[in-house]
């Protein structure tokens, strides 16, 4: 008799806010995962959550009122600058304040949470993708390009719409410059 375990891997970098965006996404890309399905994480009594909520709810997301907020008068490298500046004050600020006698946990934790930050606008940063050639015996050779940012998952270009990498997020840039 053969017994098989299942281990359920929890994506912590996917986040979608409504079930059908997971089924879709699942749809469209459930090929890169085992047994892909949808899970709840929730966030009862979270302050924070609660109000992102409120936010979102009570934002005009049409065109005309989004549109000036589409354009940044400043890049993403010079954010992530700034981040990092940022970043550095406020660790030393907390250990200087040493609250509870917590300075450097909470100077870790800054850091944890501010190159969260820093990493997913590093991933706002158009990539190209990686392209390899590939030539198998009695067939035609061929290309496949894998994500700029580590991920081993072949990306599947512009042609099918594909403008980030389905795994980690990151951007792509298929321009032929």
């Amino acid at each position: 008799m053969n017994y098989y375990r299942y281990f359920h891997v929890v994506n912590e970098d996917a986040l979608f806010l409504t079930k059908k965006a997971c089924k879709e996404h699942i749809e469209k890309y459930g090929y890169n995962y085992k047994q892909p399905h949808t899970y709840v994480m929730t966030a009862c009594q979270c302050p924070e959550y609660e109000k992102l909520l409120e936010v979102i709810k009570n934002t005009d997301w049409s065109v005309e009122k989004m549109s000036k907020y589409m354009e940044l008068p400043w890049s993403h490298r010079r954010t992530i600058e700034n981040l990092k500046e940022i970043k550095e004050h406020m660790q030393e600020k907390v250990i200087i304040q040493n609250l509870h006698g917590r300075g450097k946990k909470d100077a870790e934790e800054v850091e944890f949470d501010f190159d969260r930050a820093i990493n997913a606008l590093e991933k706002q940063i158009p990539k190209k993708p990686i392209e390899r050639n590939y030539e198998e015996p009695g067939e035609k050779p061929y290309i496949k390009h894998t994500c700029p940012a580590g991920c081993k998952i072949t990306l599947h270009g512009v042609e099918y719409g594909q403008k980030y990498c389905q795994k980690c997020g990151q951007r792509l840039d298929w321009s032929e410059e």
